[in-house]
C-alpha cells in the first residue's frame, strides 16, 4: 500500500510514518490472519482490555484464562513425553494421535480425511470417505480407532491415545484450539503439498492415491470402512432419572481409561485426570466384548439432499469420463 501510494501521489511519506497513520486512524491490521483460533481464549483476551469491567470482573477473566492455558501445557506435557527416546524404551506402550483433515473438494462433494497416527514408529492411516457414505461423527471415529487397535500387537498392553475432541468440531476445553498442533498436522502439511499441485480432484479414489504417494519412505496407509455405532450409560447414574444420566460420547469426554483388570469397562473423564468419573460397561452377559453390529446408515449410504443431487447432475458433463462410473453410482442411489 505504501509503494503503491508513492506510485500514485509522489509525496516523500516514510513507510513508518503510512503504517502508523493506517493503525491509528483505520485499525488495519497487517501480517498474517489468524487461523484455527479458540474462540473463547480470543474472547478472554478482550475481556481482560476492556475498560467496561470492573476489578472483580477483570480478576475472573484472567482466572478463566490461566486455567484454559495450564489444560493446554498439562496435555502438551504428556505429549512431548511420548516423542522422547524414554516413551520410546516402553515396548508394551502404543502411542496415538487423531485428527480430522481439513475438507478436500470434489464436484459438489466434500471429502472427509481422518489421520492415525503413531507417534513412536511415525506412521499413519488414513480413513477416506465423502458425504455421501459418512459424517463428521463420534461414530465414525470410534469405528476408525476400533480397526486400527484390532491391528495392534499382541505385546501391547497400554494404549495412549492423544487428540482434540475432532468428532464434529474441535471444542475441546482441555485441549485448547489455537494453541495446539498435534504430530497429524505435519501429515497433513504433506499430503496438502502434493495436492495442490492438481487444480482438480475428480475422484475419491485420486485423493486415496495422492495420499499414499505423499509419503516418500511408504508411510501412509489409507483405507475404507463401513459405520456402526454403540450407545451405553455410565454405571454410576444409570440408576438416576432420565434427565440425569450420562451416556457414552467420544464428544462429551476426553480422558478415557481401559483396565485389563476390569475387562469390558470403560472409565471416562470430562476433563484431564478429571475428579468425576464416569465408567462405561461393555460386555454381555457371557463375558463377551460388545461389538457395535447396527449400521449407523442403512444401505451403507448418506441420504444426500435433493437440492444437491440436481447441482451434481448439472457438473456430471465437466467430469473425465474415466471418473463418471463413480459419480454415477451415487446419483442413481440418491
Amino acid at each position: 500500500m505504501h509503494k503503491l501510494y508513492l506510485e500514485k501521489y509522489g509525496d516523500q511519506v516514510s513507510y513508518s510514518f503510512s503504517w502508523s497513520f493506517y493503525e491509528e486512524n483505520f485499525n488495519y491490521r497487517f501480517g498474517w490472519p489468524q487461523v484455527d483460533t479458540y474462540c473463547t481464549c480470543e474472547e478472554l483476551k478482550l475481556k481482560i482490555k476492556s475498560p467496561h469491567l470492573n476489578e472483580v470482573a477483570t480478576r475472573t477473566v484472567v482466572a478463566e484464562l490461566m486455567v484454559l492455558t495450564l489444560r493446554s501445557k498439562k496435555f502438551y506435557s504428556a505429549l512431548q513425553f511420548e516423542q522422547s527416546q524414554e516413551a520410546k524404551k516402553e515396548g508394551n506402550v502404543i502411542s496415538l494421535s487423531f485428527y480430522f483433515m481439513q475438507n478436500i473438494l470434489l464436484p459438489e462433494l466434500t471429502v472427509d480425511v481422518f489421520c492415525i497416527m503413531d507417534i513412536k514408529a511415525r506412521t499413519s492411516s488414513f480413513y477416506v470417505y465423502h458425504k455421501g457414505e459418512g459424517r463428521k461423527s463420534p461414530n465414525e471415529v470410534c469405528l476408525f480407532l476400533h480397526d486400527y487397535v484390532k491391528q495392534v500387537p499382541a505385546q501391547i498392553t497400554e494404549l495412549r491415545i492423544f487428540s482434540d475432541n475432532c468428532a464434529a468440531q474441535n471444542k475441546n476445553q482441555a485441549f485448547i484450539r489455537g494453541h495446539s498442533f498435534l504430530p497429524c498436522n505435519r501429515e497433513f502439511g504433506v499430503i496438502s503439498k502434493r495436492l495442490r499441485k492438481h487444480d482438480r480432484h475428480s475422484s475419491i479414489y485420486k485423493i486415496i492415491e495422492h495420499i499414499i504417494k505423499s509419503s516418500s519412505q511408504g508411510k501412509f496407509i489409507a483405507k475404507k470402512q463401513t459405520y456402526y455405532k454403540k450407545n451405553t450409560t455410565s454405571e454410576e447414574r444409570k440408576h438416576k432419572p432420565r434427565g440425569e444420566r450420562v451416556t457414552f460420547g467420544i464428544s462429551s469426554f476426553y480422558h478415557f481409561v481401559y483396565s485389563h483388570d476390569m475387562k469390558g469397562y470403560t472409565t471416562a473423564h470430562a476433563t484431564i485426570n478429571g475428579l468425576i468419573p464416569h465408567t462405561f460397561f461393555m460386555l454381555l452377559g457371557n463375558g463377551l466384548i460388545v461389538h457395535p453390529d447396527r449400521l449407523t446408515y442403512k444401505g451403507g449410504k448418506v441420504l444426500i439432499k435433493a437440492s444437491k443431487l440436481t447441482d451434481l447432475q448439472k457438473v456430471l458433463k465437466y467430469v473425465p469420463s474415466e471418473h463418471i462410473e463413480f459419480y454415477d453410482f451415487w446419483v442413481a442411489s440418491g
